[in-house]
């Protein structure tokens, strides 16, 4: 049996650079809106966390820089590398959606407050020859292997009772099928570090706050804003 490269994991878009003492990498991201292609030189791993389960989104988070014609310029930046849903809107997407939709000044230097800048962000391609995406489906797992009834099995509760029930009929309306992943990449202009690195409960309770407030910040745009909004994985470093 025989594979493709990129179908055994090869990411040609990512590049070790190991000059003895420390290693880095050299991180390709394509951006989603005209193609053009960027990188990104990681300075140090800022979260993990998201990337040690057997089963979610492989989350890694660097502190990078830009890298042109081989000399790193510009100021350090966030480069967050993950696993998203390929049928739902990408985080960039979503996060430009909002900032457009702050028409006021009022409101406009609400969300500068609340919401991270999104620098370039788009899905990772391991054949640009092909336009071959690195997923999930029909990379990893080719199309004619995969059933239609393809979900994750239920939990069964030991002792079932009516509250019991209820949530797994919930749980399987909606979870018909298991979701394709897709390779992506985003880049922020504001470093951040994970909360649970906070020792001060002033700025924790800041920061949840502040998640809640976005969460409930009233702009008339698609509901996506709601189930793609999180509490409190991050939170921003100034240092």
């Amino acid at each position: 049996m025989t594979a493709e490269p990129s179908q055994m994991g090869h990411d040609p878009t990512m590049k070790l650079i190991d000059d003895g003492r420390n290693i880095q990498y050299d991180i390709a991201v394509q951006s989603d809106s005209d193609g053009t292609e960027m990188i990104y030189r990681t300075l140090s791993l800022l979260s993990d966390v998201g990337a040690t389960a057997l089963r979610g989104r492989g989350t890694r988070v660097w502190k990078a820089i830009k890298v042109v014609d081989g000399e790193e310029c510009g100021e350090p930046v966030a480069l967050k590398d993950s696993w998203v849903d390929g049928a739902r809107p990408r985080e960039g997407s979503i996060l430009r959606e909002v900032r457009g939709a702050a028409h006021s000044e009022e409101l406009r230097e609400f969300v500068e407050k609340l919401f991270v800048t999104v620098e370039c962000y788009g899905d990772v391609f391991v054949d640009e020859e092909l336009h071959l995406r690195d997923a999930t489906r029909p990379l990893m797992i080719p199309a004619e292997n995969v059933s239609a009834s393809m979900h994750p099995l239920p939990l069964k509760p030991a002792t079932p009772d009516l509250e019991d029930e209820t949530v797994e009929k919930t749980r399987a309306a909606s979870s018909s099928r298991s979701h394709d992943k897709v390779h992506h990449r985003i880049v922020f202009k504001e470093i951040c570090k994970p909360m649970y690195e906070e020792n001060s409960l002033v700025a924790i309770f800041k920061l949840l706050g502040q998640a809640v407030g976005g969460m409930f910040l009233k702009i008339p745009i698609c509901d996506s804003l709601t189930y793609h909004m999180t509490c409190g994985i991050s939170i921003a470093d100034h240092a």
